[in-house]
């Protein structure tokens, strides 16, 4: 019985040793990080790498550090550092200092972004506001048949749109211009 308590609350015994082994079903934060399984949180606010897999936040979502998200249900997002998401649907405004690369990803609201890259793979976007990281052309590459249904704005002119095989950009760029790619 004392053994059945163990196991259900994720120890594993293994002859006279205990191991702690939890299944990632909710937010966990340990030695600088967090990682978040597949539940359902109001706000997540973080400092350091963050691993989401499978997690809807209904509210705000902030980390400083790294953001990684799959298969994920976000609202409103602010990162200061790197985001890298994928599967992923994204309902508020987007607001990012540093990378952004998404992957079968909807954006459902504008992407503010402070970078020189900015790569969308299977993706969705309505508008972005890029503005330069610390140096270079600050570019936005569009992969894999990605969309951006309204304008681009880069606010340092010089900035490029790199469209691949059947990505498209229906609105106005602004401080930069369309480079195909093949």
């Amino acid at each position: 019985m004392l053994r059945r308590a163990f196991m259900q609350q994720g120890w594993v015994m293994m002859g006279l040793m205990c191991l702690h082994l939890p299944a990632v079903a909710q937010c966990h934060t340990g030695f600088g990080h967090t990682q978040c399984g597949a539940e359902s949180v109001s706000d997540l606010n973080a400092v350091g790498p963050v691993l989401m897999e499978g997690t809807r936040v209904r509210g705000h979502t902030q980390v400083r550090g790294i953001l990684k998200a799959m298969q994920v249900q976000l609202n409103t997002v602010d990162v200061q550092g790197m985001f890298n998401v994928s599967h992923a649907r994204v309902k508020g405004a987007v607001s990012v200092s540093g990378a952004l690369q998404a992957t079968h990803t909807q954006f459902e609201q504008r992407i503010e972004i402070t970078t020189n890259r900015v790569v969308l793979n299977h993706s969705q976007a309505v508008s972005m506001v890029i503005k330069p990281g610390d140096s270079g052309t600050s570019v936005v590459v569009l992969r894999g048949h990605s969309q951006v249904q309204g304008s681009i704005v880069f606010t340092r002119p010089g900035g490029e749109v790199w469209l691949y095989d059947g990505s498209t950009q229906h609105g106005s760029i602004e401080g930069g211009r369309v480079v195909k790619k093949s």
